[in-house]
């Protein structure tokens, strides 16, 4: 029996947010004029795509323009909520491998403390990316921690109801075959 960490499906998981901690990271290293062409770059793509969806909307426009580093944070940290989501699932449907290995009950490992975990590692990510900002020169933001929890358990919320969804969902079409063959 494999452990946990053994899977491939949990390594790839783990994989991906390391990638999306780095890309958090290098985002936060960049100097203050780097880090506005960027964002200037980033904003002409999303003008383009705002106009195609809703052409002359100037309201969304200006909305997008003067929120675009916010809306990143957002995005970033969304990112990494959906993942963190991923891993939790992933404990959720291995538990009862891991639980009955390490020979501890199943009321000794909820899923909420998984979760909680989750979001104390987001808080983290969000910490130390202000602190990597404050180090370059940028000025960190509370505000933007705020944003970045936001985005973080919003999409770890609805990652995780999601996947427990579909498993709900595939073992009831699971029991359901099962049903029909006898």
């Amino acid at each position: 029996m494999r452990s946990f960490f053994e899977s491939i499906k949990v390594k790839i998981v783990i994989f991906i947010i390391i990638i999306t901690v780095g890309f958090i990271f290098v985002q936060s290293m960049l100097t203050p004029e780097a880090s506005q062409k960027e964002s200037d770059s980033v904003g002409e793509v999303v003008e383009d795509v705002i106009e195609t969806v809703a052409p002359g909307n100037e309201t969304l426009l200006d909305f997008v323009n003067k929120n675009i580093r916010k809306i990143a944070h957002f995005a970033e940290f969304g990112a990494l909520g959906f993942e963190a989501a991923a891993l939790v699932f992933l404990w959720y449907c291995y538990r009862r491998r891991i639980l009955e290995k390490i020979q501890i009950s199943e009321n000794a490992l909820p899923l909420l403390f998984r979760c909680l975990l989750s979001f104390n590692f987001g808080l983290l990510v969000a910490v130390f990316d202000e602190t990597i900002q404050l180090i370059v020169g940028r000025g960190a933001e509370v505000r933007d921690v705020w944003i970045d929890m936001f985005g973080f358990s919003s999409l770890f919320v609805i990652g995780i109801t999601i996947m427990i969804l579909i498993r709900f969902f595939v073992n009831l079409i699971k029991k359901h075959k099962k049903g029909t063959k006898l």
